[in-house]
């Protein structure tokens, strides 16, 4: 109390207060920032997942077996033991703390899209001073591409869209642009008659879906190949006619060379697999102004979509371009908290 005294007469009411607005603004900023990066490292160095399978990490024994330093892995620790992301008993065995579960099993692919932009963020002053182009000098990490997006949208589109599935009956789903193969997953583990089809031009992505389909148990139902959507003949050889179609988020990635890139590919994908609905889920447009009136973490989705060269459009242009393709839209599951809607089209 003497120092806050002591200060308010050497400083005055004025400065202190704006003192106090500073910090009240800047905090938060600024702690998300390191927050970020050090719950990612920890992501990225497998901390987590053994804390989340065996309840505790040992912090000498884990930075021993693989070979990392003690001391910034302590400092990291106790960073995230401030802020209750982890608790701490001793000096050297951490456990969850109050905010742990939240993190790893909603947030994880969260924190696996971040990362997968990292680059671009990093770039961004020279990108703004046209020293350096996304696609060119900066790109992103197809893998954590494939993993944030297949962790993010198994907490709601996923599941939305495996009810549609379900009501309509269909069994043999060919996925487009399947990443990590979560979606998938979910439908076979729910029901023995799915039959999965995925496919994805990274191979690298694509390796690590058929890894996590072999550990599921679940190789003799699903399929993942290398390939390109935009060469559709390919894919009807090894798969046949599927029961449906599905993609996530997968169509606004072409909406930067314009619409008629999009329109091409659906009539395509119509030529190809005739008579074979298809459901896919995209984000809509959001205008600032309405941001301004309710941010949400869809702000940063449209931001990083659209500085990597990704469309966004509003809902109804959505529906103009399934039209102009030849699909008619059999049902919408629209969620107006998320600014999403799953397109059945037919």
């Amino acid at each position: 109390m003497a120092g806050l005294l002591k200060a308010l007469r050497v400083l005055g009411p004025t400065h202190l207060w704006k003192l106090r607005r500073a910090q009240a603004l800047g905090t938060p900023i600024e702690r998300g920032f390191f927050a970020t990066r050090v719950i990612q490292c920890l992501f990225n160095l497998g901390f987590f997942d053994e804390l989340t399978r065996e309840g505790r990490v040992d912090l000498p024994d884990f930075a021993l077996r693989f070979d990392l330093d003690l001391r910034i892995l302590r400092l990291l620790c106790d960073y995230l033991y401030s802020l209750h992301f982890l608790d701490r008993r001793g000096e050297n065995t951490y456990l969850p703390g109050r905010h742990t579960r939240i993190l790893c099993e909603v947030l994880r692919g969260t924190f696996d899209i971040i990362y997968a932009y990292e680059d671009l963020f990093h770039h961004l002053e020279a990108m703004a001073r046209k020293e350096k182009a996304y696609g060119k000098q900066v790109k992103r990490r197809e893998e954590f591409v494939g993993k944030g997006s297949g962790q993010s949208a198994k907490l709601l589109p996923f599941p939305m869209a495996a009810d549609l599935i379900r009501r309509k009956g269909f069994q043999k789903i060919l996925d487009l642009g399947c990443g990590d193969g979560e979606f998938l997953i979910g439908l076979a583990k729910a029901d023995e008659n799915v039959r999965g089809y995925g496919v994805d031009i990274s191979a690298e992505v694509v390796e690590l879906a058929s890894r996590r389909i072999l550990e599921a148990g679940l190789a003799d139902r699903i399929q993942i190949m290398v390939g390109d959507i935009f060469d559709l003949e390919p894919i009807r050889t090894q798969v046949g006619q599927p029961d449906a179609a599905t993609s996530f988020y997968v169509l606004h990635e072409f909406l930067w060379n314009g619409p008629e890139v999009v329109i091409d590919l659906l009539r395509k994908l119509r030529k190809t697999f005739p008579g074979m609905p298809l459901i896919t889920c995209e984000i809509t447009q959001v205008q600032p102004e309405q941001f301004r009136r309710h941010p949400s973490i869809i702000l940063e989705h449209h931001l990083f979509h659209d500085l990597s060269q990704q469309g966004s459009i509003p809902r109804q242009e959505w529906k103009r371009i399934f039209v102009e393709s030849g699909y008619s839209l059999e049902e919408e599951v629209r969620m107006d908290f998320s600014e999403m809607s799953i397109f059945h089209l037919c």
